[in-house]
C-alpha cells in the first residue's frame, strides 16, 4: 500500500454509479450466438488447483490427466488440461466440486445453482494428431438434481453431459486445431440418470432449451458430496485417445468465471535481501512505493514513515545488468535537504526521473512534493536531483501525489486530496511539462476532467497505455471489506473519455497499486484479503482478468503483505515493489520489499 493513505471519518458510501466499460469477453460459439458477460479467469495450475482435480472413473486405472504446455496455442494462457486413454475402460474426469469459490474471493459457488441462471456456457478442446479417437472431443458434464430446491442432503440422480460430436455431428471434430464449443446450441445433451433419461439419451439427445423445458426444476446437485462440475475423456472411447481441455467459461447471471488451465506460469525470484539495512525499521513502516525501468537500471522509491512525525524517503537503482543494488538516500537526501520526505513514485522521460510524494512540514503537515532525477550527473548529487516542489501550485497545496507515468510529451501525475465526499477525499490529477523553451509548460491541474462517478476514489497509480492512461487505486470508506480495487482507462484524445474495468478485479482485492504495460497485456499488482499480494493481468482488448493471485503468500515469500508497483524488466520478467507484513502484533514495523516474476512462455506443439 502507498503508505501515505490515510482514512478520516466519513458519512456512509453513497452506491457507485456506471460509466461505462470496454467489451467483455464475447462467448463466441460454433452457433455464432455471442452472449456477453463480465468474466472473471481463474489460474489452474498444479501448486494452485483452485478447487480443480484429476480423478478416474474408469474399470481400468491407465488414464492420465496433467496441466501440460501447449498444445499449439492454447486459447488462453501457454497451457491446458491433456488426458490420455490407455484402454477402452478407461475414464479420466477434471472435476471441481460444486461447494468450491468459482469466483475469486470465494463468494460465490455453483452448488444448488439453477441450470436456468447460467448465461453462459463455453469451453475449448484439442485433439492431438496421433489420437486413435476419430469423433469424440472431452466433454461437459454436471452432477445435477432435478427437484431445486432440495436440502444439502439431496441424493444422487446423476450426471447431465454434453457432447460436441453429439451437438454437431462427429465430422465436426479436426485434430490438430483448437476447437470451442458452446453448450447452450445444438442438441449434444443426455442424461445418465431418470427422470433425465427417460427424455435426453445418448441416442437421442437434448438441446438445452429443452433440457430446461422439460426439467424446470434442475440445477447443480446441492449436496456438497456430490455436486460437480467434470470435464471428462472415456469410459468405452478407443484406446489410444490424446485429448485437451482449455477455457472453461461457466456464467450465472451477469457474472462468469473462465478456468486457465496452466502448467505453473511464472518463477519467483526474492531480491529483498539487496536491500540496505535502512529500508527496515521495527517501529516504521518502510515501503518501496514505485519503480520504473531506465535502460539497464530500475529506479525504486519509497519511505519509512509512523504516520507521525517520522517520514523518511528511500531511493535506489537496481542494475539489471550486474544484478546489484546502489542505496541513493543519502545523495537525495544531501542535495535537497530532503529527509522529511516521502517517495511515491517516479517516471523516466527518456533522459531524466520526475520523482513525486509527499514532504512533511514543521508544522505537521504533508505537502507535495517533486524532484527531478538526472542519472547521468549521479556522481555529483547537487546537479543530479532538483527540487521542483515550487512548480505545485499553492491551489494544490493538500494534493497527495501518488502516481506519475510519461506519455511520450508530458507527465501525466495522479492523487488525492481532503474532500467532503463519502471517502473523505476526492481524486485529482495533474500535467506536468518540463520548460524546454517551445509551448507551455510546467504543473496544469486537470482534476475537472475526473467524471463524477470517481469523485470519492483513491488515485493510487497511473500508467501510460498506448495512447491511454490506466488509473488504478481504490474506492470505499475504509480497508476490505468496504473498499475495492479500482481499475480505469482514461483517453485524453479526443473527447476526455472514462472507462470503468473495476468490475474485473477479483472482490478480494481491494486495493491495486502501479501496473506494468508488455505488450497486449498489463501486470497489476495490489493486496487481497486476508493480506496477500494480489497478481493479475489484464488484456484490455479482450476486457479480461486473469489472476494470478497465489492461494496464501506461496510462492512468494512468507513475509509479502502487499505490491504497490511493478515495472516491465525486459522479455518476460517483471519486477516489484511493496511491504513485508508488519513484524508482530501491536507493531508498526515494517520493511520494504522487492522481487521479479517471470512468466514461462510455451512455444507449444503438437503432443
Amino acid at each position: 500500500m502507498v503508505a501515505m493513505v490515510v482514512t478520516v471519518p466519513v458519512a456512509a458510501a453513497s452506491s457507485r454509479p456506471a460509466v461505462s466499460t470496454l467489451p467483455v469477453v464475447s462467448q463466441a460459439s460454433a452457433s455464432g450466438s455471442e452472449p456477453s458477460v463480465h468474466t472473471h479467469t481463474v489460474l489452474v495450475t498444479p501448486e494452485h488447483m483452485n478447487g480443480w482435480a484429476f480423478f478416474q472413473e474408469g474399470s481400468t486405472l491407465t488414464a492420465t490427466g496433467a496441466l501440460v504446455p501447449g498444445p499449439g496455442i492454447p486459447p488462453l494462457g501457454s497451457g491446458s488440461a491433456e488426458m490420455t486413454l490407455a484402454a477402452t475402460t478407461d475414464a479420466m474426469d477434471l472435476g471441481l466440486p460444486g461447494n468450491a469459490p468459482t469466483l475469486p474471493g470465494g463468494h460465490y459457488h455453483l452448488d444448488g445453482v439453477p441450470l436456468a441462471e447460467m448465461t453462459a456456457l463455453q469451453y475449448y478442446t484439442y485433439e492431438s494428431l496421433s489420437s486413435t479417437s476419430t469423433v469424440q472431443a472431452i466433454a461437459l458434464q454436471f452432477n445435477v438434481a432435478y427437484n431445486l430446491p432440495c436440502s444439502s442432503s439431496c441424493s444422487w440422480q446423476g450426471r447431465l453431459v454434453f457432447e460436441p460430436y453429439l451437438a454437431y455431428g462427429g465430422s465436426a471434430i479436426t485434430k490438430g486445431v483448437w476447437q470451442v464449443w458452446d453448450p447452450m446450441s445444438g442438441a449434444g445433451w443426455w442424461a445418465t440418470h431418470a427422470p433425465g433419461s427417460n427424455s435426453c439419451t445418448q441416442g437421442d439427445p437434448c438441446t438445452w432449451a429443452q433440457v430446461l423445458a422439460d426439467f424446470p426444476n434442475i440445477g447443480m446437485n446441492p449436496n456438497p458430496s456430490l455436486g460437480a462440475v467434470i470435464l471428462k475423456a472415456g469410459s468405452g472411447w478407443p484406446a489410444g485417445f490424446d485429448g485437451n481441455v482449455d477455457a472453461l467459461t461457466i456464467g450465472v447471471g451477469s457474472s462468469a468465471t473462465t478456468y486457465a488451465f496452466e502448467e505453473y506460469p511464472a518463477q519467483i525470484a526474492d531480491l529483498t535481501s539487496m536491500l540496505p539495512g535502512s529500508y527496515s525499521s521495527p517501529s516504521s513502516l518502510c515501503a518501496l512505493n514505485g519503480i520504473v525501468r531506465a535502460g539497464n537500471e530500475l529506479l525504486v522509491v519509497g519511505g519509512c514513515t509512523n504516520y507521525g512525525d517520522v517520514w523518511n524517503p528511500l531511493i535506489g537503482v537496481y542494475s539489471l545488468r550486474t544484478n546489484q543494488f546502489s542505496d541513493l538516500t543519502p545523495q537525495f537526501v544531501g542535495a535537497l535537504s530532503a529527509s522529511n520526505w516521502y517517495l511515491t513514485t517516479a517516471a523516466w522521460n527518456g533522459h531524466s526521473f520526475l520523482i513525486v510524494g509527499v514532504s512533511y512540514t514543521p508544522s505537521g503537515s504533508l505537502v507535495p512534493a517533486m524532484a527531478l532525477y538526472n542519472q547521468h550527473h549521479h556522481d555529483d548529487q547537487h546537479h543530479a536531483f532538483t527540487d521542483l516542489s515550487s512548480q505545485i501550485p499553492s491551489a494544490d497545496s493538500t494534493w497527495l501525489l501518488s502516481g506519475v507515468t510519461w506519455s511520450g510529451h508530458e507527465y501525466m501525475i495522479v492523487g488525492y486530496a481532503p474532500a467532503a465526499t463519502s471517502t473523505g477525499v476526492q481524486p485529482v490529477m495533474a500535467s506536468y511539462t518540463e520548460g524546454d523553451g517551445h509551448g507551455p509548460h510546467g504543473f496544469t491541474d486537470l482534476s475537472a476532467n475526473i467524471p463524477s462517478a470517481f469523485a470519492a476514489d483513491y488515485f493510487l497509480g497511473v500508467t501510460w497505455v498506448a495512447g491511454h492512461y490506466l488509473i488504478t487505486g481504490w474506492q470505499g470508506s475504509d480497508l476490505y471489506p468496504a473498499s475495492a480495487g479500482v481499475l480505469l482507462v482514461y483517453s485524453p484524445h479526443p473527447s476526455n473519455t472514462w472507462e470503468d474495468l473495476s468490475s474485473l478485479i477479483p472482490s478480494n482485492v481491494f486495493w491495486l497499486g502501479t501496473a506494468a504495460w508488455h505488450g497486449d497485456e498489463i501486470l497489476v499488482v495490489g493486496v487481497t484479503y486476508p493480506d496477500t499480494p494480489a497478481v493479475g493481468v489484464v488484456n484490455l482488448q479482450q476486457g479480461t482478468y486473469v489472476d494470478l493471485t497465489p492461494a496464501g503468500t506461496s510462492p512468494f515469500p512468507s513475509t509479502y503483505y502487499l505490491f504497490n508497483a511493478a515495472a516491465c524488466g525486459g522479455d518476460q520478467t517483471f519486477y516489484f515493489v511493496g511491504q513485508s507484513q508488519q513484524y508482530g502484533p501491536g507493531s508498526a514495523g515494517a520493511s520494504a520489499i522487492m522481487g521479479s516474476i517471470t512468466f514461462s512462455h510455451s512455444e507449444g506443439g503438437d503432443n
